[in-house]
This record gives structure tokens, sequence and C-alpha cells, in this order.
């Protein structure tokens, strides 16, 4: 089985139309699910999580 490449959140950062997302949103969320780093996969779902929240 291959394992997935894990990317920094700041390499996700660097790069945020990988993820259709803010510099700022994606490090809030990797901040938020308290990681430093995820494959593609992982930080697409990380985000759209994010994104989806409530807020109160």
């Amino acid at each position: 089985m291959k394992s997935q490449v894990k990317y920094s959140m700041e390499e996700f950062a660097s790069n945020p139309e990988v993820l259709a997302a803010s510099e700022d949103l994606i490090r809030a969320a990797f901040s938020f699910a308290g990681l430093e780093e995820a494959s593609e996969k992982e930080a697409k779902k990380i985000v759209n999580d994010y994104k989806s929240k409530e807020v109160h």
C-alpha cells in the first residue's frame, strides 16, 4: 500500500489554491485540528470541516 505524502501546514499555506482556501483559514483549520502536517486529502477534509463549523 502506497503511503500518502504529508505536507506541513506552512506548505499548504504557501500554496492555498490547492485547498481552495486562504492562508489564514488554512492555518486556523490546522491549529483547530491540532495538526502540523497532513496529506492533501486529509488537509482538504480539515479545511472543509473547519469551513462548515457553526459560529456561536
